[in-house]
């Protein structure tokens, strides 16, 4: 390839639970090939999406602008794709989303493909899978475009590098892998998953049958499975040898799949907690760059708007603090914080921020607070114990609610974060 910068490929997968996963410290679902790409990756160990509704978490992505800020007239104008054309690369999206192909952004790439797979019901082979189905699709996509960009190179053409996002939603879909994927989850003393393909989605009573949520639990780790298997054609085309060995992989959740953890199921559960904010976030860079480096820098997902723009040489003016900023630094472990603040929402008027320490929850009933890392899912809440750090943080939120609302970025500056808020007590 004659361009110095490299082709790029950003795939997105909803509602993947960051637990459910060998790099972020599962032990009984297997997960070789994301344990692989994580080998060879920079792991982000503490990202945050910023909102429950995939349509605002896109905007961020594509606009590099938390969700909570406010629209702007023709916005499209300053999307990803248009700038990273302006540098001289092409932009191709592939979703088996309708949302994410029909997002008002989405117009801005240079091409769009929508694979409408047909749901199909009851046990299947793995190659006929919803899941197999689209990472076949997008595989042979991304060999293809890179023939092209070989056969432009060595005419002498102009071989454009490109941008591939890719998307896939099927774990909200549709649970259609093979019986045997889930089934290997259950000790010979427990009852078998359901079989049904059917994804739950349901508040839980509080004397939910332990069982059945197990049952519900051991078929998502099914479809985990089959996630990590459909995962390796694609890793194999960055190995050594492979059409896109000198290219830029990330992959990152969108949302994660709650699995009980607080009596929710799937999409029935938009409480602000871990389970449903805490995603993967796994970026392959080539040269070994980033390798055996794990962060615990709080990440979001406008940061991808400027990590990816940085890769493709693209300059962008210097961000607001609440918005987004390049990851690369943290690959050459030259920056360790990107932000000692992130704050997530959702539609039904709940609030959440995040410190290295902390995490409250605002909702119009109530306010939850939990001490982080350790309570990774907010399982103990502490606010009655810690009334001063609760009132700290609650101020600080709302003074990021009151700039992120700031029309102009200029003026969206946030004070610092007080004392208390940096140090454990005792």
């Amino acid at each position: 390839m004659s361009s110095l910068l490299p082709n790029v490929v950003c795939l997105v997968i909803d509602r993947l639970h960051a637990g459910m996963l060998g790099p972020y410290g599962n032990t009984w679902i297997q997960t070789e090939h994301f344990n692989r790409l994580a080998a060879d990756a920079l792991v982000f160990d503490q990202a945050l999406t910023d909102h429950t509704d995939l349509s605002k978490i896109y905007r961020s992505y594509w606009l590099g602008r938390h969700a909570l800020a406010p629209a702007t007239e023709a916005e499209v104008n300053s999307a990803l794709p248009v700038l990273l054309r302006a540098g001289g690369f092409r932009t191709h999206l592939l979703t088996d989303d309708a949302a994410v192909a029909q997002h008002p952004l989405a117009a801005a790439f240079d091409d769009c493909q929508w694979y409408d797979f047909p749901r199909q019901r009851g046990e299947q082979e793995l190659a006929d899978t919803r899941c197999a189905h689209f990472f076949a699709s997008v595989t042979d996509a991304l060999s293809e475009l890179a023939t092209e960009q070989t056969a432009a190179d060595e005419s002498s053409a102009a071989a454009h590098p490109f941008l591939a996002w890719l998307h896939t939603g099927h774990l909200n879909v549709i649970w259609d892998a093979p019986l045997e994927l889930r089934n290997q989850y259950a000790d010979g003393d427990e009852e078998l998953p359901p079989k049904t393909s059917v994804v739950p989605a349901e508040i839980l009573p509080a004397d939910f049958d332990p069982d059945r949520l197990l049952g519900i639990s051991h078929a998502y780790a099914g479809q985990v499975s089959l996630l990590d298997l459909c995962l390796e054609p694609l890793l194999e085309l960055f190995e050594p040898g492979g059409a896109l060995a000198s290219g830029v992989l990330l992959v990152i959740g969108a949302r994660g799949f709650p699995l009980g953890e607080h009596l929710s199921v799937g999409a029935a559960g938009n409480a602000l907690h871990g389970e449903l904010l805490h995603v993967p976030w796994l970026l392959r860079l080539p040269a070994s760059r980033g390798v055996a480096i794990r962060t615990q820098s709080l990440v979001q997902p406008a940061d991808i708007f400027a990590t990816v723009a940085d890769l493709c040489g693209v300059l962008l003016p210097t961000p607001a603090a609440l918005h987004g900023q390049s990851l690369l630094p943290l690959a050459a472990d030259e920056r360790q914080i990107v932000r000692d603040r992130a704050v997530a929402s959702n539609d039904h008027g709940e609030r959440a921020i995040r410190t290295a320490d902390w995490f409250l929850r605002v909702s119009p009933e109530s306010q939850e607070l939990y001490l982080k890392p350790d309570d990774r899912f907010e399982l103990n809440e502490i606010g009655s114990r810690c009334e001063e750090i609760a009132d700290g943080l609650k101020a600080v939120l709302a003074d990021f609610l009151h700039a992120v609302a700031m029309p102009d970025e200029a003026a969206q500056t946030l004070a610092p974060l007080p004392e208390v808020l940096k140090n454990l007590p005792g």
